[in-house]
């Protein structure tokens, strides 16, 4: 069963002085409460505008029946059910209204379980609550025991650090680390933790986190991660798609069905794929020409392509294209088009595929080709769970003046370095060729990617960091040609601070106003250049962390760039002959610009903070 929230990475602390509020929609079953309308009851075939306690969602994660909120401040809320503690408000009582998960601050992302939750905390660790009976929750210690089946509030997992997306099928979790490896834990019965065997203890489960697929050729630089109910999906930075797991219904996607796949094995039927999303026995793939393909479970119409019945057992085109999106869960999936349009197919007997109608007659009780949802245009944020599932449409009031000020959602972001006074942001995706805009020479915009349209009122003043995703690219090399383009007057305009952040696909520009958004690709020649790297310290010599490092040019165009843990940073294609002033900023922390200019590569560029702010 594929639960989740695909990630976001913040490279800037939250500071508090700000306030969201998103009108979220939810539709489907809502039976314990999942939807957060305040009661429980039947299911909502189409949206349904979640109260004022929806405000400051910026990404949603459904599960079986229950539902997580990630706010703008870091922190989650939690409705539904609760019968294994997978609210984390510390009770096992059913709740029918957002409310505060205990004890979780600075979360940038969210994954839900059948009836345990994950959060990913700026930190690159990850916490776990809920049902822990087959070592789900990563703790070690006895599974199969029901008097320590439950975790009830959240708690670390041990020993994980660097992870920078997490995932959770039905009963076992997931975490990718920032070197492209991938760690299972949890219930093993079908190998879907992918390390060479099935079970594991009396539970068939392995209760600490371990590496899936050492050994395994091939296996490696994995960029994105997907939990199924049985079964395991991943996405290699080349394209390529790799399965684990339960095989019943063919969710291998090589030709056969039966048997379990114990440890990682290439899908050979499809290739050139830049996203990932995993179901109930059934796997999805998007590719970057916004076509999507899917195999294995169909009794749903789980494939998209007009049929229901008998599975597919190699991948299959569905009938939707211009797709920048997708997420799956149980048996239906929805797909995010490049006007913000959901669209969604699957299983409707609850709902969930958001038409305004159930399909609770005879037949398969689903929509077997792709229907526009009733959730309108122009959505940035949507989630799904297993029966149900949400879209967001946010509208940020900067409530007072600061610095530093970041607005973060699931595939954007803006950092406000100076606000004077109360400004509400309005976000909107858009099609990205239908701004009316002029498309510099020498750029083509990126066929089937996200835009944004941001409008501030009043207009702000000063610089402002915006942070596009682009997942539907997988090429290393594509991406560091990728540019965030700005709308000015009658043109889009190139305002790219490089380099690109491939770790987390996110390409960055800095601007003085906001408009639309686009991501372009750059067609001019790249010349060979240089590197200019070193380290911001405090004044004792201790590295900083998750300090911002700009290096501007003579004309006025700046890179930016964070710190690593210990304060390094490095600005790769760089230009020789030239002067530029170099500046490090944090929070805390004062330095003093260097002016340099580079001829050969710099590896010894240090700033010493010169003030304790």
């Amino acid at each position: 069963m594929k639960i989740r929230i695909l990630t976001t990475v913040i490279l800037f602390g939250y500071l508090f002085n700000h306030h969201l509020s998103a009108q979220t929609y939810g539709w489907g079953n809502n039976e314990t409460g999942q939807l957060g309308l305040g009661n429980a009851n039947s299911p909502q075939p189409g949206p349904v505008l979640l109260g004022s306690a929806a405000d400051d969602v910026t990404g949603v994660g459904g599960g079986y029946d229950h539902t997580l909120f990630l706010k703008a401040d870091g922190t989650v809320l939690a409705t539904g059910a609760n019968q294994s503690g997978q609210l984390g408000d510390g009770t096992t009582n059913t709740r029918t209204t957002l409310g505060p998960v205990n004890g979780l601050t600075d979360v940038v992302a969210l994954s839900a379980g059948s009836r345990h939750s994950l959060a990913l905390l700026s930190n690159g660790t990850v916490m776990a609550w809920g049902r822990t009976f087959e070592g789900q929750l990563g703790g070690g210690g006895e599974s199969c025991n029901p008097s320590a089946g439950y975790g009830l509030t959240p708690a670390l997992i041990p020993g994980l650090s660097n992870v920078i997306a997490i995932d959770t099928g039905s009963g076992h979790s997931l975490a990718l680390k920032s070197d492209g490896t991938v760690w299972a834990w949890g219930l093993n019965f079908n190998g879907q933790t992918g390390i060479g065997v099935a079970g594991g203890d009396t539970c068939s489960c392995q209760t600490v986190p371990v590496q899936v697929g050492v050994g395994v050729s091939g296996f490696n630089n994995i960029i994105a991660i997907s939990g199924g109910e049985g079964n395991t999906i991943a996405l290699k930075s080349d394209g390529t798609v790799w399965v684990w797991g339960s095989n019943l219904f063919g969710a291998i996607g090589n030709g056969t069905a039966g048997g379990d796949q114990l440890s990682p094995v290439q899908n050979t039927g499809i290739t050139g794929v830049s996203q990932i999303s995993g179901g109930f026995n059934f796997n999805v793939a998007l590719k970057p020409d916004g076509t999507v393909f899917a195999w294995g479970f169909n009794t749903r119409g789980n494939l998209g392509n007009g049929t229901s019945g008998a599975a597919s057992l190699i991948p299959v085109q569905s009938t939707i294209t211009n797709v920048v999106d997708i997420k799956t869960a149980g048996a239906h999936t929805l797909a995010k088009k490049s006007d913000g349009s959901i669209w969604a197919w699957g299983w409707n007997q609850h709902g969930e595929v958001g038409i305004g109608t159930s399909d609770t007659g005879g037949g398969c009780q689903c929509r077997s080709t792709p229907v526009q949802t009733l959730a309108g245009t122009g959505n940035p944020i949507f989630g799904v769970g297993r029966y149900h599932s949400f879209v967001a449409k946010p509208s940020v009031t900067l409530q007072a003046a600061g610095s530093n000020i970041p607005i973060v959602a699931d595939n954007f972001s803006l950092l406000f370095l100076s606000i004077s006074s109360v400004t509400t942001i309005t976000a909107s995706a858009i099609d990205p060729n239908s701004t009316g805009l002029t498309v510099p020479t020498g750029y083509a915009i990126l066929a089937n990617s996200a835009a944004y349209d941001f409008t501030a009122t009043p207009a702000v003043k000063g610089t402002i960091i915006p942070c596009v995703k682009v997942p539907n690219v997988f090429s290393q090399t594509q991406f560091a040609g990728l540019r965030l383009l700005h709308g000015e007057g009658t043109t889009l305009v190139d305002r790219t601070v490089l380099p690109n952040n491939y770790q987390i696909r996110e390409v960055c520009a800095s601007v003085t106003s906001l408009s639309p958004f686009v991501i372009a690709e750059d067609l001019s020649p790249t010349a060979v250049n240089v590197s200019v790297g070193g380290r911001v310290m405090t004044a004792s010599g201790r590295g900083v962390s998750r300090a911002f490092v700009v290096m501007t040019d003579t004309n006025g165009v700046r890179r930016r760039v964070a710190t690593s843990s210990f304060g390094y940073f490095l600005f790769d294609d760089v230009p020789v002959g030239e002067t530029y002033v170099v500046s490090a900023s944090h929070k805390l922390y004062g330095f003093s610009p260097r002016i340099v200019t580079v001829s050969d590569s710099i590896s010894d560029l240090y700033f010493t903070a010169d003030a304790f702010r």
